[in-house]
């Protein structure tokens, strides 16, 4: 008798036990292991600090690792096979100067890494283009500021400082730096382990861009011989900044007074001798 009060009381125990065991197991199954989630942030920030230690200095963890009870498949390294995860667990990065741009580390329930959506940019050589492409921002600015003895702000172009000075800025073909650190990257594939000059991705990609608030208006859509002769002056000043800082650049656009459009000229055109002649044949006011 006293073996069965003794069996009545443990059952219970063992009964609740079991409970606490399968609800555990489910919890785990539905949110991933909770002691997961410290260790992962630690992790995630240890990777992106030896992988990116540029990226960095731009980046904050916006969102610790949580859980994502989903079924996910994935090309093995040899994009041969799927793999099928069963839940992963992700940490998010923001930009400091673009809370819309982010980067995130996914990984499987044992805590590998299984992708990092900032990876292929950096094989791809963004960070070394990004950095060209800063060092051409000021130096195009440097110049400007010392041709023209302005002070050229480090600001957003917005309407209100296109209408008050003039101004210079240099940037790479299909660039993304100036809205953030993280995005996208749309730039050539660069051999990484491959030591480039600012000046030589410049005559590639770099675009320079004038903006003179002097100039003649005209009627928008017609060609008139004061605002090609404007512009082919402006032309000529703009060479002779070229010639005199040899400035490289593979495109160059100037605009100037508030209706007479962009006129857009590469580095050939630039120095040809036909310059008035194909300004003549190209600027349509307006456009």
């Amino acid at each position: 008798m006293k073996n069965k009060g003794i069996g009545r009381k443990i059952l219970p125990l063992l009964i609740a036990g079991a409970i606490v065991i399968v609800a555990g197991y489910m919890y785990v199954d539905m949110n991933g292991n909770p002691f997961d989630a410290p260790k992962l942030n630690k992790k995630s920030d240890v990777y992106i600090q030896e992988n990116y230690p540029d990226l960095w200095e731009n980046v904050y963890r916006s969102a610790d690792a949580y859980f994502v009870n989903s079924k996910i498949t994935q090309w093995d390294e040899n994009n041969e096979n799927y793999i099928l995860y069963d839940g992963t667990w992700q940490v998010y990065y923001t930009d400091k100067d673009d809370e819309w741009a982010y980067m995130y580390l996914v990984y499987d329930r044992d805590c590998n890494l299984i992708y990092d959506s900032c990876g292929d940019r950096y094989l791809k050589g963004a960070t070394i283009y990004e950095k060209s492409e800063q060092e051409y921002r000021n130096y195009i600015a440097n110049v400007f500021n010392e041709v023209y003895n302005y002070g050229i702000p480090n600001r957003t172009i917005s309407m209100q400082n296109i209408l008050e000075s003039d101004y210079a800025t240099g940037t790479f073909e299909n660039s993304t730096t100036t809205i953030s650190h993280i995005s996208e990257y749309t730039g050539p594939v660069l051999d990484v382990n491959k030591n480039y000059t600012m000046e030589e991705l410049a005559k590639e990609y770099g675009t320079v861009l004038f903006r003179y608030k002097d100039g003649v208006t005209q009627m928008e859509g017609a060609e008139y011989s004061d605002a090609v002769d404007s512009i082919y002056n402006r032309c000529l000043e703009v060479r002779d900044i070229v010639e005199k800082y040899d400035i490289p650049f593979w495109k160059i656009s100037i605009i100037q007074g508030n209706n007479e459009g962009v006129f857009r000229i590469d580095y050939n055109q630039l120095f040809d001798e036909n310059l008035h002649q194909y300004i003549q044949e190209n600027y349509v006011v307006g456009q």
